[in-house]
């Protein structure tokens, strides 16, 4: 029941989702790495865009819609520091697949409906973040309309507008991808994608078990991506929204009815976690769940 609320709440609060061909394979995407993204509580980059900490992006696209130097210049950001991400496996379409490497290096033009397996490995996974206080005391006059989120005040759809997803990390990485593929399909891909512009990227096509089983599959044969670029891969929400004890009289959690507001997001509270996934779900109008 807590989660039909929730998602009832959350949709209530969103536009509709954009479907279009490509909002509906990059929507795919972003629901089948968040599977194994989730618990960690980011959520995933497909088109490679820039984004910092600070910056506020769309719910739709997860594009940015204002950078960070407007509603928070002179932001403090921590890091880089090193993390590990885990290895992504999904079964997507070719432009999803290739996507997820080549991000805005790669030409929409191109079309399959064929589905592919794909694995990801993650390399040189580095996070820069910005906290609530950091974000609080540079927030900007021109967006003094988010004091209530930096301050955990309740927020109205009414008065305030749609809440924003502030980005409070970023996970940046190099990225290798196997695609799983006959031995001619994955000629016919090479040569389509040896077409193509990609600074500091190699395309390998390999008919060699070892090199499928160590990105944790069994096919005989595929394609190998490999970029030295390092794109965004995943970022992570600064606030979650949703029903919580009001604050009005004091900070204790157990204080007041509960209110729609929002609250510095703690990957280390299960409770937040859960709100997180909800909120994901809702967002990409769907489960989580891995498909590999």
């Amino acid at each position: 029941m807590r989660r039909l609320l929730w998602l009832l709440l959350f949709a209530a609060l969103l536009p509709a989702p954009a479907m279009a061909d490509n909002e509906t394979f990059l929507r795919e995407t972003r629901r089948a790495i968040g599977a194994f993204f989730k618990d960690k509580g980011l959520m995933p980059v497909v088109l490679s865009a820039k984004v910092a900490p600070g910056d506020i992006l769309s719910w739709e696209s997860w594009l940015v819609d204002e950078a960070a130097s407007y509603c928070f210049p002179d932001l403090d950001v921590a890091g880089p520091s090193d993390i590990a991400l885990p290895d992504v496996s999904f079964k997507g379409s070719f432009e999803a697949s290739f996507l997820v490497a080549l991000g805005e290096f790669f030409s929409l033009k191109a079309k399959s409906e064929r589905e592919f397996s794909v694995f990801v490995r993650y390399r040189d996974v580095k996070l820069t973040e910005a906290t609530r206080g950091a974000l609080r005391r540079s927030l900007s006059d021109s967006c003094a309309q988010f004091e209530p989120v930096l301050q955990e005040a309740p927020w109205s759809r009414e008065t305030n507008g749609l809440p924003p997803l502030i980005v409070g990390k970023v996970v940046t990485a190099k990225q290798s991808v196997f695609v799983v593929a006959s031995a001619d399909r994955s000629a016919e891909i090479a040569a389509e994608l040896g077409k193509l512009s990609i600074p500091t990227s190699k395309v390998i096509q390999v008919a060699d078990p070892k090199v499928a089983a160590s990105f944790g599959s069994t096919a005989e044969s595929g394609l190998v991506v490999e970029t030295n670029l390092e794109l965004p891969v995943a970022v992570a929400p600064a606030f979650l929204f949703g029903l919580f004890p009001d604050r009005r009289g004091g900070n204790d959690q157990s204080l007041g009815d509960p209110v729609f507001a929002a609250r510095e997001f703690d990957p280390e509270n299960e409770e937040h976690l859960k709100l997180f996934e909800l909120t994901l779900e809702g967002v990409l109008d769907g489960p989580l769940e891995r498909t590999e």
